[in-house]
């Protein structure tokens, strides 16, 4: 045999070998996405593949479900905060242009701006979400009661601009979507055209990215899924929203199609006219952000693999987008039903790195709605003590499942029944604040007030820094006084340290002045405020976090309780 034909037939037996590891690649993935779609984690479109192969391009389950037209990879979804990656190019190709100075003062562009902040912020600020001005969307009522409302780009600087700065400007890093607001406007007043214009121009055209766009409310787009969320036996049409109020910082639509195109020419150098500008982009300045991406690393055994990604929810969709830069896979999940598109992309991460995939668990509520609707009441409690004595491994009991079903009930007039499953979950959750948020709720809207406060001051004394708690007491006259806990430093260091969660994944704590911080792996750094000596309560999500005392010496452990769930994590150094 010649050496020629010799090299051929190696050749072929390479590609061969790569074709059936791509293809077992590919059916691995399909059966955890079934399997999560099986479990109502997922409902979308995936899209996974290493440099330019896919390895899977697939639609799961309902696009349009009152006319069960099925999810296709064509099909178009809403990709909320994933858009503030394409705003922050936008703004960085007018940077390249000399039009704008990211150090520049945000007056310069927006003279009309109603405040002083446009004197203290930079468009480095506001890219970063290190500027300090409070997000509208964590405003208390806002998204409940003017998301229906249209608000013209300027319009909202009359919401947040004479509002006190969460912390200094530049200081601190805090996700922000009023900075993505402002950044949609700064490139209204630079460009003077509409912001979908701009898109457009700079990238949607020049990229062939014909399947994306910025969504207006009364445009008919083509292949558009419907948004829904997943209430207990079902689903039901997510809430109006208008397109307004998202804007520049969550408002586009796409397909996982166009995604994984943009993903490849964003990273192969064809969007910026200098590789200088990619890199300030994908720069982690604080918290692991850059502008409109976060870089971080992910174990896969016992290695470190780099990550470049942003996801995306807004009312009845999510977005996962993860570009892993040293194996080039691009890994792009959109989700119609508010699924879990991050635990749905980190599944064919660990896929793709022969690990072991969790499957989650049936909810105890569908359960419990099946029986409360044929059964009553009474059945259902029974049914619930039983299945968690024997079978608790088997259903996911997390606080969360009974609160949705008593929103449920609630919503449908059914107050009762609500009542009586807020009060099962309070039972079963005794030392979490939002069963009793939930019940003081119902008791309101029930007429029973006095009941309602002494549940609102049930959660507000678990959790201080509920502000739907302190809200509700403020709405039935009741005044909220706001209790002073001090802590030492010198107390305080005994608690910052690295603790071990789990294999590969850890909490670290650390410490500024006063104030303590907390950041898990792979995740944003969050603030921990105190309600006593040894136990902070989070603001981004309801978890509190207990330190064990060990006289003078550093904490040996600390519990994360979230979710009904006590997990105790110990020191690693």
């Amino acid at each position: 045999m010649g050496r020629k034909k010799a090299l051929s037939l190696l050749l072929a037996a390479v590609l061969l070998l790569g074709t059936a590891q791509a293809q077992d690649t590919a059916t691995k993935l399909d059966g955890v996405m079934n399997a999560l779609h099986d479990a109502h984690v997922f409902n979308g479109a995936i899209l996974v593949a290493k440099g330019d192969e896919v390895l899977l391009r697939k639609g799961y389950g309902t696009a349009v479900m009152e006319w069960d037209v099925p999810v296709t990879p064509e099909t178009r979804f809403r990709i909320g905060s994933v858009t503030k990656q394409f705003t922050a190019s936008i703004i960085l190709k007018l940077m390249e242009e000399g039009k704008i100075d990211l150090q520049d003062k945000l007056r310069k562009y927006i003279p009309e701006y109603p405040s002083k902040q446009a004197d203290d912020v930079t468009i480095h600020m506001l890219l970063n979400h290190t500027s300090g001005i409070p997000s509208y969307t964590s405003l208390p009522g806002f998204m409940a009661r003017e998301t229906r409302l249209p608000y013209p780009p300027d319009s909202m600087f009359a919401v947040i601009a004479d509002l006190p700065y969460d912390f200094e400007p530049g200081s601190r890093w805090q996700y922000n979507n009023s900075g993505y607001f402002i950044l949609g406007s700064v490139i209204e007043h630079v460009t003077a055209k509409p912001y979908d214009a701009v898109l457009q121009e700079f990238l949607l055209r020049p990229l062939g990215l014909g399947g994306t766009g910025y969504e207006h409310n009364e445009d008919v787009i083509p292949g558009f899924a419907g948004g829904y969320v997943r209430i207990p036996g079902g689903y039901q049409r997510a809430a109006y929203l208008d397109a307004t109020v998202p804007f520049a910082a969550g408002m586009m639509y796409s397909n996982v199609d166009d995604l994984f195109r943009w993903t490849r020419a964003l990273h192969d150098g064809q969007v910026f006219a200098d590789r200088a500008t990619f890199e300030k982009m994908t720069t982690a300045y604080k918290e692991n952000y850059g502008y409109g991406l976060m870089m971080y690393s992910v174990k896969a055994g016992d290695t470190d693999v780099r990550v470049v990604e942003h996801g995306g929810g807004i009312f009845g969709f999510r977005a996962a987008l993860w570009y892993l830069p040293d194996e080039e896979v691009t890994i792009v999940v959109l989700d119609n039903t508010e699924g879990r598109a991050d635990l749905t992309a980190r599944a064919a991460f660990r896929v793709l790195h022969g690990l072991e995939v969790e499957m989650p668990k049936p909810s105890i509520a569908d359960e419990m709605q099946r029986i409360i609707d044929a059964e009553g009441l009474a059945a259902a409690e029974e049914r619930y003590a039983v299945l968690k004595k024997d079978e608790g491994d088997a259903w996911n009991f997390g606080e969360t499942e009974l609160n949705t079903l008593g929103y449920l009930y609630l919503r449908a007039g059914k107050i009762d029944i609500a009542l009586n499953v807020f009060k099962m979950n309070i039972d079963a959750y005794p030392n979490a604040f939002n069963p009793y948020d939930s019940y003081g709720e119902a008791l309101a809207k029930a007429g029973r007030k006095e009941e309602a406060v002494t549940m609102y001051q049930k959660a507000l004394e678990i959790n201080p820094g509920s502000t739907s708690a302190k809200a509700a007491l403020e709405r039935l006259g009741v005044k909220v006084e706001k209790k002073a806990i001090n802590i030492t430093p010198e107390l305080l260091d005994r608690y910052v340290g690295r603790y071990e969660l789990k294999p590969g994944f850890e909490l670290a704590i650390t410490r500024e002045g006063t104030q303590l911080f907390g950041q898990a792996t792979g995740q944003s750094r969050f603030e921990l405020f105190p309600s006593s000596t040894a136990t902070f309560y989070l603001k981004v999500v309801d978890a509190q976090v207990t330190f064990e005392q060990d006289g003078d010496n550093p904490s040996p452990k600390l519990i994360l309780h979230q979710n009904g769930r006590d997990m105790p994590a110990k020191r690693m150094n």
